[in-house]
């Protein structure tokens, strides 16, 4: 077995498609990262850390330059509610748990956004024009469970073959926090 690249000195690379596999998208590949979050799902402090994955969607150019925005979120605290983050054609597409989307205000999310934004427009002398969407694990396979407003940001294809593409990435690795085990 390979060993995964080490993208960043604060999140551990669990697993990683170097360059594309199959046919979905334009060149789409994805990584899965792991860190520990102080924060639970809607964004209230816990008393110790929880285990957090979350999954990098790539394009054909597998734009490395995404992993200091990915960084800055992490540091900043502001990563605690992402299951997907991707970058296509230069913008950054971050896809929220449907646990947060669904239990804060209209306001706090409005304020949550605002500050990735803040962040994302200025990593490295980068700008990221930024989309959100909510990955809901609800509904039925093939309705569109990421949200079909984003999803071409995501990756570009067919709207129900990205829904599928995300919902196997999300059950394989089980996206999202789950206890920490010493």
């Amino acid at each position: 077995m390979s060993d995964t690249p080490h993208y960043s000195a604060f999140l551990h690379c669990l697993y990683d498609e170097p360059c594309p596999r199959g046919q979905i998208g334009r060149g789409t590949h994805y990584s899965v990262l792991r860190g520990a979050t102080w924060l639970d799902e809607t964004g209230g402090k816990r008393s110790s850390a929880s285990i957090q994955d979350l999954a990098v969607i790539w394009d054909e150019d597998h734009d490395e330059r995404v992993i200091g925005v990915i960084e800055r979120l992490y540091m900043s605290g502001l990563l605690f509610p992402v299951l997907f983050i991707g970058e296509r054609k230069g913008s950054l597409t971050v896809v929220l748990s449907e646990i947060y989307a669904c239990t804060v205000t209209p306001a706090e999310r409005q304020a949550y956004e605002a500050r990735v934004k803040d962040i994302a427009a200025a990593v490295d002398e980068d700008y990221w024009p930024t989309e959100f969407g909510v990955f809901d694990v609800r509904s039925q396979p093939g309705t569109t469970a990421t949200g079909g407003d984003y999803q071409g940001m995501l990756i570009q294809g067919a709207s129900e073959k990205t829904d599928i593409y995300l919902r196997n990435i999300y059950n394989l690795w089980k996206l999202g926090q789950k206890p920490y085990k010493a």
